[in-house]
C-alpha cells in the first residue's frame, strides 16, 4: 500500500480508498490495512541502503 501511495504521491487515506476500490473492481476479496496501521508499521521499519 505504501508503494502505491509513494508512486502516486497520495496520502494514506486516499491510498487506502484507492486500493479498496481497485480490489472491489477486480473482484478480489482481500482486506486493505487501515492507513494508521500501515503508518505505524512503516515508522518501525528500518531499511539499510547499500552505499
Amino acid at each position: 500500500m505504501s508503494t502505491m501511495g509513494s508512486v502516486l504521491n497520495l496520502p494514506g487515506r486516499q491510498t487506502q480508498g484507492l486500493m479498496e476500490s481497485k480490489f472491489g473492481l477486480m473482484g478480489v476479496d482481500l482486506e486493505v490495512p487501515d492507513h494508521s496501521t500501515v503508518s505505524r508499521r512503516l515508522g518501525k521499519l528500518s531499511v539499510a541502503m547499500p552505499g
